[in-house]
Formats: C-alpha cells, sequence, structure tokens
C-alpha cells in the first residue's frame, strides 16, 4: 500500500462501484505496459471456485483494472505481434474492458495520472521520468520489484522472458500488498 494525500491505496482492492485503476507505464506502449495490464487483469479476473461451476459464478475479492501507456508512445500504434502473440500462448486471455489484442498505444497524460489509484513504472528510469513530468503524482508512482528489459525488435524467445519476468514482478508485488 501506499499513501496519497490523505488515503491509502491498495495495488488490488477496491469496491464495486469504483474499481482500483492502475496504470503500468512503459516506453513506447506496444510491449511492456500492455504484457504487464494484460497480465494483471488475468489474474485478477473471476476464477473458478470448483470444477462445477461456471466462469459466471465466480466470485473474486479483488476490484481493480490495469490500463497501459508509455512515456514516448507512437499514438495509435498496436501492440507488438510478439507481445499478443506471447501473452495468448502464456494462456493470458483478454477481459472485458481491456482487450489486448485491441490495444493502440498511448502517451501518458496528467489526466491519465489522475485518474489512476497506482502507476507502476516497468523500470526505475520510467519513475525518475514520471516523477518528473508530473510530481503532483509523486506518491501514485512506484516500479515493478526489478527493471524490465525492453524486448522490442528481439524475437519471440525474448518477448517470452520478458512475460515471465512480469509475471514474476507482479506476483511479488501482490504477495506485499497481502502482507500490509
Amino acid at each position: 500500500m501506499i499513501q496519497t494525500d490523505e488515503r491509502t491505496v491498495s495495488l488490488k482492492k477496491g469496491t464495486e462501484e469504483t474499481p482500483r485503476v492502475i496504470l503500468f507505464v512503459c516506453t513506447g506502449n506496444t510491449c511492456r505496459s500492455p504484457m504487464a495490464a494484460a497480465l494483471f487483469n488475468d489474474m485478477m479476473r473471476p476464477r473458478e471456485v470448483c470444477s462445477a461451476c461456471a466462469d459466471e459464478m465466480d466470485i473474486r475479492m479483488e476490484n481493480a483494472v490495469a490500463h497501459s501507456a508509455g512515456l514516448y508512445a507512437n499514438e495509435g500504434d498496436p501492440i507488438t505481434q510478439e507481445a499478443a502473440r506471447a501473452l495468448r500462448e502464456a494462456g493470458v486471455r483478454p477481459v472485458p474492458g481491456y482487450d489486448y489484442n485491441a490495444h493502440r498505444a498511448r502517451t501518458v497524460t496528467a489526466d491519465m495520472m489522475a485518474e489512476a489509484h497506482r502507476v507502476i513504472a516497468i523500470s526505475a528510469a520510467h519513475a525518475m521520468e514520471l516523477t518528473f513530468r508530473f510530481p503532483e503524482y509523486a506518491a501514485k508512482i512506484s516500479t515493478m520489484p526489478m527493471d524490465i528489459a525492453d524486448p522490442f525488435g528481439r524475437g519471440d524467445a525474448v518477448y517470452r522472458e520478458c512475460l515471465m519476468q512480469l509475471r514474476y514482478c507482479l506476483q511479488l508485488l501482490m504477495a506485499e500488498e497481502s502482507t500490509q
């Protein structure tokens, strides 16, 4: 949890009326941040309680949704084919409201920063740039537990490795949240 103004912001817990908005930020918003958002949203989606239960019957305590943006996004660029393929191969399903297959790159704005309950930079350099650009939102900005290298243009194996690192970091962040 982090303190911002007079409220505590959790990574996972929201209410039905107002889900927590998590914003992942990287450089171009075509690889790492959309993959992180897709993973997070997949982790938050309802799961079967038992094999006899249908997906519609699932209940999940957390209510959070992730979005993504880039510091230097080429507005409208799609998620890279390699990133989408790595997500599909890993069994990450698109969720209502965030279909990573339809993702379009966007540059982070003050409005996005204001809407987000927590902003997670993919690297320390991204966090520094965000703090420089949006000092009024510094309390919302954190980083992944480790810097994630940009896989752009480096082939499927590198994208799969990036996805594994993102999953590991998200699991660490969620475990940290559950102990606070």
